[in-house]
């Protein structure tokens, strides 16, 4: 048995548990917005040509295409960087992992490229631009015509002096 009891046994042991509950977290994380990607996806490839609601939510075609192609842009672009970070550093990333990466790729390209359209509309909306939006291309209403025009009053006889 060892006779090394000092404060930093105590230290490890907090570290180690918080390290644990951290990963723990990062799964939670990882296993929701997978299952949000999933069910996100179904609906985008259900309004990938038509607008579709489901109650307040209306998922418009170009956000449809947006989210999905978020998606797949991430599954090539983060395994490349995965990729050349193996060859830069040295690592080795094993075979059991790349599965994990891919769904990861694929939920970071999605829900990132939805995070900056969502925003650049917000900046746009605080800036008094428009971008389009359900409410703006579902409204093919008219105005009402206005038969307000009336022909000049004056009668040019008169102008000339006749």
């Amino acid at each position: 048995m060892s006779s090394n009891n000092n404060e930093m046994t105590g230290i490890g042991m907090g570290l180690a548990l918080v390290g644990g509950a951290l990963f723990f977290a990062g799964l939670v994380i990882f296993a929701v917005f997978t299952f949000l990607a999933c069910i996100i996806t179904v609906w985008s490839l259900l309004a990938w040509n038509k607008p579709v609601g489901i109650g307040q939510w209306v998922c418009e075609p170009y956000e449809a295409r947006a989210f999905i192609g978020g998606g797949v842009g991430g599954i090539i672009v983060i395994p490349i960087f995965v990729v050349f970070c193996e060859a830069l550093l040295g690592f080795q990333v094993e075979q059991k992992y790349w599965p994990y990466i891919f769904i990861a790729s694929y939920d970071i390209g999605a829900f990132g490229l939805v995070s900056i359209v969502s925003e650049s509309q917000t900046e746009a909306a605080n800036q008094g631009l428009t971008l389009p939006s359900a409410a703006t291309s579902r409204s093919h209403e008219l105005p009402p015509p206005s038969n307000t025009f009336d022909y000049a009053s004056w009668d040019d006889e008169e102008e000339l002096g006749k």
